[in-house]
């Protein structure tokens, strides 16, 4: 791995304390509602924004690293510049799950907002085995998922089951703020330039973040 990585791996985990997002601030825009609602009438892709009904489903669905209290923050990352690419790398905020069985994944739940300048930029769900493979991929705007205000977000997959460890990756592009723990213990969330290996994720201080992303599915 060369020098320069870890440089940019220091600076990301600094970044991230840097980003954090005051959503006190942040107010639900009339303009953007209409935005959704146009848009919803066009999506027809095989995922899409949903309700989480878990009640309904109590027999059946298991959500793997779901915690009801409400994070302490929400976070972006900031795409940091490569010279030597000569690009901008995306910045995932990932979480790995390690199931007690096989397990059958058809949601991806998080918990964030986007911001409403950013509301046409694309984000990317992506799942991986435990040894990186990519097992689904969704790429989409974020004003079409995300609300503007806090809240969960379920993303429907295709049913996928998956024997073994496994990742779910989040690559926001900077548009959408995803809320976190402050100091959690059993800390499974990391940072993931694209094309590198995960690091973990932590605030300036050094302080680690659990990510409030989660899965929805049952044991296969």
């Amino acid at each position: 791995m060369r020098k320069g990585f870890v440089i940019l791996v220091a600076i990301a985990m600094i970044t991230v304390s840097a980003a954090a997002v005051a959503v006190a601030n942040m107010s639900d825009d009339p303009a953007n509602s209409q935005q959704i609602k146009g848009l919803s009438y066009d999506m027809t892709a095989e995922s899409r924004f949903t309700a989480l009904d878990a009640a309904a489903d109590a027999d059946v669905v298991q959500l793997l690293h779901y915690v009801e209290e409400p994070p302490h923050a929400y976070f972006f990352l900031d795409m940091i510049f490569d010279k030597e690419l000569g690009r901008h790398m995306d910045m995932g905020q990932a979480v790995l799950f390690s199931p007690a069985k096989p397990f059958i994944v058809d949601r991806v739940v998080i918990n964030g907002t986007y911001s409403n300048e950013s509301g046409f930029t694309p984000f990317t769900v992506e799942l991986r085995d435990d040894v990186g493979k990519l097992l689904y991929k969704l790429t989409d705007i974020s004003v079409a998922y995300f609300p503007t205000k806090p809240g969960l977000t379920v993303i429907e997959i295709p049913a996928i089951r998956i024997d073994g460890d496994f990742s779910v990756i989040f690559y926001s592009r900077t548009s959408v703020s995803v809320g976190a723990y402050v100091g959690a213990s059993n800390n499974m969330s990391f940072v993931v330039p694209r094309g590198f290996s995960m690091e973990p994720a932590v605030a300036e201080e050094g302080v680690p973040l659990e990510w409030t992303i989660s899965v929805a599915g049952r044991d296969a």
